[in-house]
């Protein structure tokens, strides 16, 4: 294993009561009902996607376009002080560092919510790059960051693993033949989260059975079993799967 990438929100930060608000509110303010529960279950789509899934409209829709600014306003001056750094995220970004793990951050935000995010969970220092909604291009085969994330990493597929927290996580990373660490943090439950390598409560129920997980420079990922952690009495087995390599574009990333 020679490079991760990590979805931010839901799995770095608990965001979720913040991001649920400011959708809400900003659906609200063009005359959207939503449930909270149609909310939370499309959080990790792209702004995009996530209007063409809940009400079937999406940029440059005047309406959609609202929506996207009021939302993105709304979380930062109204609800990102209600986000929390996941405990020991830090410590877990320290450990990657140290076996030399190349590092991206990415999140289906705006740069600035990304950014924000970031300080809070106290991580900036530790991330090589970021990929941002706005970073990827139109077009692009799977609409996820994580496309661009691998592009900057110049790293096979192969050699990756996803942090996430939604079952949109981890189908782009099938598509793009990137093995996924799945956490619990993002209220997935373990049946949504299946298809991933390794389930963990949280980002500190990862760092605790670290040297039994994916990440651990010692293991070989492929053509290991699937681990699926309680968060309490270490990792359980289950049946695994076999990552796909895929070619990546010429791109040297500094700052690991």
């Amino acid at each position: 294993m020679r490079g991760v990438v990590i979805d931010v929100d839901g799995t770095l930060v608990d965001s979720t009561r913040a991001e649920v608000r400011a959708w809400f509110e900003a659906l609200s303010s063009q005359g959207i009902a939503a449930s909270v529960e149609s909310i939370r279950s499309r959080l990790g789509l792209s702004g995009d996607r996530f209007l063409r899934s809940l009400c079937g409209i999406a940029a440059p829709d005047p309406v959609a376009e609202r929506i996207l600014a009021c939302r993105s306003r709304l979380f930062m001056t109204r609800h990102l002080g209600d986000v929390r750094a996941e405990p020991h995220a830090r410590k877990l970004l320290e450990r990657m560092h140290g076996d030399h793990l190349r590092r991206v951050a990415i999140g289906s935000c705006p740069a600035i919510e990304l950014d924000a995010m970031l300080e809070i969970a106290g991580v900036s220092d530790l991330i090589g790059a970021r990929v941002a909604c706005e970073d990827v291009p139109a077009g692009t085969r799977t609409g996820h960051p994580l496309e661009r994330a691998l592009e900057v990493l110049d790293l096979p597929a192969s050699s990756v693993v996803m942090i996430g927290d939604t079952p949109y996580d981890i189908d782009a990373a099938e598509r793009m033949g990137v093995a996924v660490i799945a956490v619990r943090s993002g209220g997935w439950d373990d049946r949504i989260l299946s298809r991933a390598s390794a389930i963990y409560d949280s980002i500190s129920d990862l760092l605790s059975f670290y040297e039994a997980s994916p990440l651990d420079a010692s293991r070989e990922l492929e053509g290991s079993s699937h681990a699926v952690s309680g968060g309490r009495g270490g990792p359980l087995r289950a049946a695994a799967g076999e990552p796909r390599n895929a070619a990546r574009p010429e791109r040297h990333a500094s700052g690991w």
